[in-house]
């Protein structure tokens, strides 16, 4: 574009505009052309309606002075957020699922020792030997964690409101309080079915083996209700 008189820049404005092309894109392209950004801005500018005077404000809130009118920009970002997720609740969960595990192995040994004392032919040795195996990784996951989590809590005290922390032992506690009642279910059925229905083969060993998961799932339930009732304050 060598030609730089004013009339071949309008009626290049012109015709671009009529496309479609925003005046951002004319500035650019009529910038690159070697066009000076002061003779592009003024024939962007130069049809541009003048601008409307201001309008007075008649508008009075509620305490009568004088009301200032509201502008409110909606913009909307296609942006994906990713949930924040803080130390005290992640202690938490960690805690949670190291406590979980433990008090099932521990619930599985003691079933085993019922099951032995009855007469079963379960081998004792390996319940033991299985359990003591598993509790040593999760026993020190639950202690850690848990740790760390009253280190935080005593250096922040304000972390007991945090909404990641309260969401973690909400669901904790919902999920163990499910687990809880299905295992108290199974067991007062097992009870039941070897009072009332000895044709059925439930003996009152499997019930007390039973019971020993739900004294687990109890004392989880008791751990997560005791942190609920800290975000309760």
């Amino acid at each position: 574009m060598a030609d730089h008189s004013e009339h071949t820049l309008e009626s290049f404005i012109d015709s671009h505009r009529k496309a479609g092309t925003t005046d951002e894109q004319i500035t650019v392209q009529l910038l690159q052309a070697g066009w000076p950004l002061g003779q592009v801005t003024h024939a962007l500018t130069a049809d541009a309606p003048a601008p409307q005077p201001p309008v007075h404000n008649n508008m009075t809130a509620q305490t009568s002075n004088a009301g200032t009118p509201l502008q409110i920009e909606n913009v909307q970002y296609n942006m994906r957020m990713k949930p924040v997720e803080s130390k005290v609740g992640l202690y938490i969960r960690f805690a949670g699922v190291g406590l979980w595990f433990t008090a099932f192995f521990v619930a599985g040994f003691f079933a085993s020792l019922i099951q032995q004392f009855s007469g079963s032919d379960q081998q004792l040795g390996n319940a033991l030997v299985f359990t003591l195996s598993l509790s040593v990784v999760t026993v020190p996951i639950f202690l850690v964690a848990y740790s760390k989590f009253r280190s935080e809590q005593k250096r922040n005290p304000a972390s007991i409101d945090d909404i990641f922390f309260k969401q973690s032992v909400r669901r904790g506690l919902w999920f163990n309080v499910v687990i809880g009642a299905i295992v108290a279910i199974a067991t007062v059925y097992q009870i039941l079915s070897a009072a009332f229905l000895p044709d059925n083969g439930t003996t009152y060993t499997s019930g007390l083996s039973t019971f020993c998961f739900a004294l687990g799932a109890g004392g989880v339930v008791y751990f997560y209700w005791r942190l609920h009732a800290q975000t309760q304050r």
